[in-house]
């Protein structure tokens, strides 16, 4: 009987053994998918900068087959940030993307600089900041976050423009956070004139982009 008894446990010792293996794979698995799962749900405000940025880089290590697939994805990108253009806003984005199209023919050849491909991504990317002012300026107030998105996003635009260009961007859109932060602190009395400024401000932004998109 004793004998019978050790018998079963031995069976029952190597059966949690063997089975062992397999839950801790099973278990692996279950850890990888959940990985993988958060990987995917990370979210870029601006996919078209980080397609843009590494097809920089790529140019920069003399890979002209990675700048193309990177352009190429950041010119579907920037479709989709631009799909709510209008008017003139959309006219000179749709110019810009052609520009683009042209400098991926340009980068198949070896031939595409990065200054070229600077110069091409701030234009386009300068015409949605200005359509972005335009949709925030028709609201009956200035709404603080988009309008501090907006301005995040033409900073890190302007910062690639020519030392001068640069320089005259920067000031205007310091100007424009200061009257924002004014217009916040001020009392409810002095915040439609706060706000008229932050207006004129924006403005000036506008005439700015003009120039250089």
């Amino acid at each position: 009987m004793k004998a019978h008894l050790f018998a079963i446990g031995m069976m029952l010792v190597l059966a949690s053994c063997q089975s062992s293996p397999k839950k801790q794979e099973a278990q692996a698995a279950a850890t990888d998918t959940t990985l993988i799962t958060a990987e995917e749900t990370q979210v870029i405000e601006n996919p078209s900068d980080a397609y843009f940025d590494q097809a920089l880089i790529a140019l920069q290590t003399k890979a002209p087959e990675a700048a193309v697939k990177d352009m190429e994805s950041g010119i579907a990108a920037l479709q989709q940030e631009g799909r709510n253009l209008k008017g003139e806003n959309l006219t000179n984005f749709n110019n810009h993307l052609k520009d683009l199209e042209k400098l991926v023919e340009r980068a198949k050849e070896k031939k595409l600089t990065e200054d070229e491909l600077n110069q091409a991504v701030t234009a386009a990317e300068l015409t949605v900041g200005h359509q972005a002012i335009e949709d925030i300026l028709v609201l009956p107030e200035v709404t603080t976050d988009p309008l501090k998105v907006t301005l995040n996003d033409l900073e890190k635009h302007v910062g690639k423009l020519d030392k001068t260009s640069k320089d005259e961007g920067l000031k205007l859109i310091s100007t424009a956070r200061t009257s924002l932060e004014s217009r916040e602190k001020a009392t409810k009395e002095e915040a439609k004139k706060m706000d008229e400024r932050l207006r004129q401000d924006l403005k000036n932004i506008q005439a700015y982009i003009k120039k250089h998109a």
